[in-house]
C-alpha cells in the first residue's frame, strides 16, 4: 500500500483524526501514544513568503545520498487542506542549492521565491483549486547536482500544526554514516539542535522517525561519518 492510497482508505470511511492518526503510524512501523508530538522549537520564527491558507494532514519526507555520500533528492508526499475557499497553490520551502523541483502527482511547478533571510520556495499550483475543509495530496522531489552537495544535516521547517509526519533518510549501503540521530533545530538553517535523538540504521541504509503532529519547530535528520 502507498501513501496516497492509505489517504484515499481515511478519506472514503471518513476516520476521525485520532483512527487516521493510529493508522498513519501502524503504515510508518512505529506506535505512538497521543502526545508524541515536537513543538514550538522554533523562538523567532522568519518571515512568510506568502501567507498560509491551508494545513498539512499528513506529511511523509525521504532525503536520499549516493553512494559518494553526496545528497541526491528528496521526496515529498504531502496531504494539505484547504482554510479558506480557492486555495490553489502550496509555497514549498527547499534548500537553496537544490537543482530543480519535480512534481508527480497533484500539480505543477510555478513561480520561484526567495526571502526571509536566505529562504528558497518554489509553488506548487494545485491540479484544482480546494474549497476550505477540502483535501489534496500532492507527490514531489527535490533534485541536486550529482556529486555537488556534501551536508551533515537536512531540515524541514513546519509553522501551523501538521498531523501524522513520517521522516526517513537512506544511505547507499556502502556509505553509511556511524552515527545519525533526528533532531529538533530553533531555525531553518542556524543553531543547533534543541532536541536529539539517536536512530538505528537498517542494513538497508535506512533510518526513520514518526512524528503524530509537529507545530513550529524544524525538525530533520543530522548524522556524523
Amino acid at each position: 500500500m502507498t501513501g496516497e492510497t492509505l489517504t484515499w482508505v481515511i478519506g472514503a470511511f471518513e476516520m476521525t483524526d485520532e483512527d487516521a492518526q493510529r493508522l498513519w503510524a501502524a503504515f510508518a512501523g512505529d506506535a505512538v501514544g497521543p502526545q508524541d508530538g515536537i513543538r514550538d522549537t522554533v523562538t523567532l520564527p522568519r518571515p512568510l513568503g506568502k501567507r498560509q491558507w491551508h494545513r498539512t494532514r499528513t506529511l511523509f519526507e525521504k532525503y536520499h545520498f549516493a553512494g559518494d555520500g553526496s545528497y541526491e533528492r528528496r521526496h515529498t508526499l504531502q496531504v494539505i487542506e484547504a482554510i479558506e475557499d480557492g486555495v490553489d497553490s502550496y509555497l514549498f520551502n527547499h534548500e537553496p542549492y537544490a537543482d530543480r523541483i519535480s512534481v508527480a502527482y497533484g500539480g505543477a511547478v510555478g513561480q520561484h521565491y526567495e526571502y526571509g533571510g536566505g529562504l528558497v520556495s518554489d509553488e506548487i499550483m494545485l491540479g484544482r483549486t480546494l474549497q476550505i475543509g477540502q483535501r489534496i495530496p500532492i507527490e514531489y522531489e527535490t533534485h541536486f547536482a550529482h556529486g555537488a552537495h556534501y551536508p551533515s544535516e537536512v531540515r524541514r521547517a513546519v509553522r501551523a500544526r501538521v498531523e501524522n509526519l513520517d521522516f526517513a533518510i537512506h544511505f547507499a549501503p556502502e556509505r553509511r554514516p556511524n552515527v545519525v540521530s533526528f533532531c529538533a533545530w530553533p531555525d531553518h538553517y542556524d543553531g543547533e539542535p534543541v532536541l536529539t535523538e539517536q536512530l538505528t540504521v537498517n542494513d538497508d541504509g535506512s533510518a526513520h522517525r514518526f512524528v503524530s503532529f509537529a507545530e513550529q519547530t524544524v525538525l530533520g535528520f543530522k548524522w556524523a561519518w
